[in-house]
């Protein structure tokens, strides 16, 4: 059953872009995503959020610490929640956050800027995914 969550852009601490690129293929394999833009889209929501993920990218895999992943839908256009573990520990960014994947950058393709509202739709079925044969 699909979940809304509600949230607001914001900025992020900008290592993203650098870490996850020797993993991108990893992380399309494991998800589906077709590509991957480098970075991320951040977005804070009002309440903490934790789930269950669609698939993760192990400690040793990243180097860094675990990442779980799951798939959702942002403005129509498929994208994955990313959650270091550390975060749900109260470390980094905390739980009330998520960062956003995708094949195109979000920011460009949905216009949006710090502070904007954003609505993210996760569960089965995602219709944004329906094309993508998963």
């Amino acid at each position: 059953m699909p979940q809304v969550l509600d949230g607001r852009v914001t900025t992020g601490f900008g290592v993203a872009r650098d870490h996850l690129g020797p993993i991108a293929a990893l992380i399309c394999a494991r998800t589906g995503l077709p590509g991957l833009e480098p970075g991320t889209l951040n977005v804070r929501l009002p309440a903490s959020y934790r789930f269950e993920p669609d698939a993760e990218i192990s400690h040793a895999e990243y180097g860094y610490e675990r990442l779980k992943l799951k798939r959702c839908c942002v403005g129509g256009i498929p994208a994955v929640i990313l959650r270091p573990e550390t975060h749900e520990s109260g470390n980094g960014h905390g739980d009330a956050y998520v960062e956003l994947l995708a094949a195109v950058h979000l920011r460009s393709a949905l216009s949006l800027a710090d502070g904007d509202p954003i609505r993210i739709v996760t569960g089965e079925p995602l219709a944004c995914w329906a094309g993508l044969g998963l």
